[in-house]
């Protein structure tokens, strides 16, 4: 596959960004830009769209997910993820998305730069990305808040800034409605490290029932930031 390279203009502005270093529990985003942030550039190395469906009362909810892994200008790699085309059918009332949650990471999710782009494709970004610790520590739940993903809408591009010189397709991810009450199965995605053995893909989905329990308790006591 060849490379596909960033576009890149530069904004007229003497402006700077601070980067959203993460930290364990709530962050709040509120988007960035090339222009804010150079060492996002670089070279596209896989962008990979695979198919996702989410069986709710009454209908079906489709879409794809993009999973995008970057040689930035530093000569390592970031990782990126946009939620896009989705279809609902049924005659049911559809559930929004929510949140993304993506697991299984690589390493601690606390201290990376994660943020999303609001210079490309999309059109809602999420409010806040919630950083798990602990024994989930390689886990973050981006959460839209009340501005859910619904029909004819798609996310700009969600990402964690490594300094990862290597990269595989160990990591996992899900989606969810706001309260997380209800959630799809799970994908694969591309994270830090090898590929996981099939036996540890059950210890990865109680993970992932745990974290989504921990969200549903927090909904009732948390207030996320809007962007």
């Amino acid at each position: 596959m060849r490379p596909i390279f960033l576009a890149a203009i530069l904004a007229l502005s003497t402006g700077t960004a601070q980067a959203a270093t993460l930290a364990s529990g709530s962050n709040a985003l509120s988007g960035t830009t090339f222009a804010l942030e150079p060492q996002l550039g670089g070279t596209v190395v896989e962008d990979d769209v695979q198919a996702f469906s989410w069986n709710q009362a009454g209908g079906t909810l489709s879409g794809n997910i993009q999973s995008r892994v970057v040689l930035s200008n530093d000569n390592t790699y970031d990782f990126y993820w946009r939620i896009r085309d989705l279809s609902f059918l049924g005659n049911g009332n559809m559930e929004d998305i929510g949140n993304f949650r993506l697991g299984t990471f690589g390493v601690p999710i606390a201290g990376l730069n994660g943020n999303f782009r609001t210079d490309g494709l999309g059109n809602v970004g999420p409010d806040s990305a919630f950083v798990f610790s602990g024994a989930f520590d390689q886990y973050v739940n981006f959460r839209f808040g009340q501005d859910t993903l619904g029909l004819g809408e798609s996310s700009y591009f969600m990402f964690l800034d490594t300094s990862a010189t290597s990269y595989g397709r160990n990591a996992i991810m899900d989606f969810a409605n706001l309260s997380t009450s209800s959630a799809s199965g799970l994908y694969s995605t591309f994270g830090i490290g090898a590929v996981p053995e099939p036996a540890s893909w059950a210890m990865m989905i109680a993970g992932f029932g745990l974290v989504g329990g921990a969200m549903r308790r927090r909904a009732t006591r948390v207030t996320f930031a809007r962007a």
